[in-house]
């Protein structure tokens, strides 16, 4: 009968630290996911910022790049032109 007793006692206290277990593992899914949501939630914003203008950026240089290409070109036509 003691035995019995012991052993349900044991078996109580195991399925408590259990289910204290699954809760702190709860918890600290859920604020990883929080974690998660707010970095996202960081790199949108900074992308938000930075993105239009590394965008225009990138496009300006290219079209800079192509507007030099082409003068160089012309430039060069004209000094044939002139040399010939």
């Amino acid at each position: 009968m003691k035995k019995a007793l012991i052993k349900q006692a044991r078996r109580a206290r195991r399925q408590a630290t259990k289910a204290a277990h699954v809760a702190e593992d709860m918890v600290a899914e859920l604020g990883k996911r929080a974690r998660r949501a707010m970095r996202n939630r960081k790199i949108k914003r900074l992308a938000r910022r930075t993105g239009a203008v590394l965008k225009k950026a990138g496009t300006a240089a290219a079209a800079g790049a192509v507007a030099a290409g082409t003068a160089a070109v012309v430039s060069e036509l004209v000094a044939t032109r002139r040399r010939g």
